[in-house]
C-alpha cells in the first residue's frame, strides 16, 4: 500500500488499516519472522462484496472527474 500511496505518512495508513480491520473490512496476520516484524492484509468477505460497488464508484468518479473539479 505504502508504495502505491507514497504520499501517505505511517502513521495515517496505521490509523486507516486499524479501522478497516475494526470495520470488518481488512484481517491482519501477523508473520512468525525475527524482525522486522511482517504483518499480512487481507480483504474479508464482507470487503469483496463490495468490490463490484466500488468499482462503480470509482467508475463514475473517472467519468465525472472534470465535472467534479469545478
Amino acid at each position: 500500500l505504502k508504495r502505491r500511496i507514497p504520499e501517505i505518512t505511517n502513521i495515517m495508513l496505521t490509523k486507516s488499516l486499524r479501522e478497516l480491520e475494526r470495520d470488518g473490512l481488512v484481517e491482519r496476520k501477523i508473520l512468525k519472522s525475527s524482525p522486522p516484524k511482517e504483518i499480512l492484509y487481507s480483504l474479508t468477505e464482507n470487503a469483496l462484496e463490495l468490490l463490484p460497488a466500488m468499482n462503480e464508484i470509482y467508475a463514475w468518479g473517472l467519468k465525472n472527474m472534470e465535472k467534479l473539479q469545478n
